[in-house]
């Protein structure tokens, strides 16, 4: 028991390491100056990284649209382009009732559920900002 908690210690120590070691070369700061002759720009003269550009949901009924309001990015994406008006109103239906947990089923929920049943990948969800690794 006590070597299997020793390799879960020394397994969650290398992964905070390389998580460390990571954020530092993204962030620039490793130590070392960059030697390829480029100019480095200060954070606040960096260019802005582009925005995800929401879709366009205009084509929806009104309460469709109403309901995409209220969708993360990744399920408004699928709800607006990539459903049809039946999948929609599946989506809409089962929305707020009782799910098989006993819990009430999110909009977010019920546009995957929808994705799932009919057999379609939801779209990747952008990255969290500051990386993936668990804050301190």
């Amino acid at each position: 028991m006590a070597r299997k908690q020793w390799m879960n210690l020394a397994l969650f120590g290398l992964a905070g390491s390389l998580c460390l070691a990571a954020q530092n070369y993204n962030n620039g700061s490793n130590g070392t100056k960059p030697n390829n002759g480029s100019k480095q720009t200060a954070p606040s003269q960096q260019q802005p990284k582009p925005q995800t550009q929401m879709p366009d949901c205009s084509q929806l009924t009104p309460d469709e649209q109403e309901f995409s309001t209220q969708l993360s990015p990744a399920q408004k994406k699928m709800f607006c382009t990539k459903f049809d008006t039946t999948m929609r109103s599946n989506a809409m239906e089962m929305s707020g009732q009782m799910g098989d947990n006993g819990v009430l089923i999110t909009n977010d929920q019920a546009v995957e559920q929808v994705a799932k049943d009919n057999n379609m990948a939801m779209p990747m969800a952008p990255p969290r900002k500051g990386g993936s690794c668990p804050s301190k």
